[in-house]
């Protein structure tokens, strides 16, 4: 799911241009003199090379907006459809009911105007003229070929696929990729058709209602790539140019913490892998679990942010440094269990996610959440430091937090009480 909108500072984008314009690129070259002059560019603008053909389809909005629901459906499964449904309404991104299959699927339709395929090796991109591109056009296939000239060199497919099962890491990912081709695209625009005279770029036009409507989370999870991923990428670009940027490739970023904070990931502070217990086994017969994943510091960012503001969201998930949970369904009804383990950089870092998480629950739902004795949250061994336990909208919250480890428990029945305790750190 791509917005072709990559946000580059001026400055940054026209110094990037001084520096990596490859030789023999004349400045007033004619732009849209063919789908292989584009491609040409990108592979010296990028300074890689294409080692076969890449199909180029120029297509309507509709036929674009069909394309992109036969992909949607291909690349994901009912079952994890379901459970992304599942975790947005348990966590509170999304109110229940949202049909979130639609939401995305509009969003695709409205503000996506290309994108390459890594299945079927093809660019699709939206233009009104197949012979005469705009210059948004143009700079749409410029991204476009940079996506497959990265697939072609460092396979995009195979890295995506393994790394399906860490929604965190995947995310991570794209951030490399659209970093990447935000630079080419930065590059291409400023050689090609950035008009220094108006001070305007070929493709400052957006159409934002659909972005604009979207759940807090898509749109976060949507721009980060290109935001974030950018502002990563250029500081590997800055400090050694292509080389440093390929160096990226052999060493990918392997958590949103280290696309947003980019000394952890020069540091080598990769996350921490924390292993759940049988929650399944602990909840006893007639649950399913739906899915296993890292949920990850942009996305408690995004959570904490939704119910207070940026500020505090930024704060309190600055120190994440790894999580592991698990969401699982009820057969007969449907309730779900969400239990999540999170260990923080520092005490004080877990802390702060612990009241942050405290106050969005608060605010999630206002009078109606009721604070419950600690003593309902069944606890043996070593005392915590905290726990915490607290329903509203029939939604349980629970949290226990031993030194820098952060136990969390959000449950649409009361038996996620019970479980809380088998979250804990086994050891230090």
């Amino acid at each position: 799911m791509r917005r072709l909108r990559i946000v580059v500072q001026l400055a940054t984008l026209l110094a990037i241009t001084a520096i990596a314009a490859p030789p023999g690129l004349a400045q007033d070259a004619i732009p849209g003199a063919g789908l292989d002059l584009i491609q040409q560019r990108v592979s010296q603008l990028r300074h890689l090379d294409f080692s076969s053909p890449v199909r180029v389809e120029i297509v309507s909005r509709d036929r674009l907006r069909s394309l992109n629901t036969e992909m949607f459906f291909r690349d994901n499964t009912q079952r994890e459809l379901d459970a992304e449904q599942t975790l947005l309404e348990t966590l509170g991104y999304i109110p229940p009911g949202v049909d979130m299959v639609q939401v995305v699927l509009n969003l695709l339709g409205d503000e996506v105007d290309g994108f390459y395929d890594t299945v079927t090796k093809t660019i699709y991109v939206v233009s009104d003229e197949a012979e005469n591109l705009d210059p948004s056009a143009i700079l749409a296939i410029a991204h476009e070929y940079t996506h497959a000239l990265l697939d072609q060199n460092f396979d995009l497919k195979a890295n995506e696929d393994a790394r399906r099962a860490n929604s965190d890491q995947t995310l991570a990912f794209q951030a490399l990729v659209q970093g990447d081709a935000g630079i080419a695209q930065a590059l291409y625009a400023g050689r090609y058709l950035y008009d220094r005279t108006t001070g305007q770029d070929a493709d400052s036009e957006t159409s934002d209602s659909s972005f604009l409507q979207a759940p807090l989370i898509l749109r976060r999870e949507l721009m980060f790539p290109e935001d974030n991923g950018v502002d990563f990428v250029v500081d590997a670009f800055l400090d050694g140019a292509w080389g440093a940027v390929d160096d990226l490739w052999a060493n990918p970023p392997a958590s949103t913490a280290q696309v947003l904070h980019p000394e952890k990931y020069l540091a080598g502070q990769g996350p921490v892998t924390l292993p759940l217990p049988d929650v399944r086994s602990a909840l006893g017969p007639g649950w399913t679990e739906l899915d296993e994943n890292t949920l990850g510091e942009l996305d408690i960012r995004t959570l904490i942010e939704q119910y207070s503001d940026r500020d505090i969201g930024e704060r309190a998930a600055e120190g994440w440094a790894g999580d592991d949970y698990a969401l699982l369904r009820r057969d007969s009804d449907g309730a779900a269990v969400f239990a999540m383990r999170t260990v923080w950089d520092t005490v004080d870092d877990a802390k702060e996610f612990a009241t942050a998480y405290q106050l969005i629950a608060r605010a999630r739902h206002g009078a109606k959440l009721e604070r419950l004795p600690a003593v309902d949250v069944p606890v043996t061994g070593p005392a915590p430091d905290t726990v915490w336990a607290a329903t509203g909208d029939n939604v349980t919250h629970v949290l226990i937090r031993d030194g820098k480890y952060v136990a969390l428990v959000v449950a649409t029945d009361p038996i996620g009480l019970s479980i809380a305790e088998s979250l804990r750190p086994t050891s230090e």
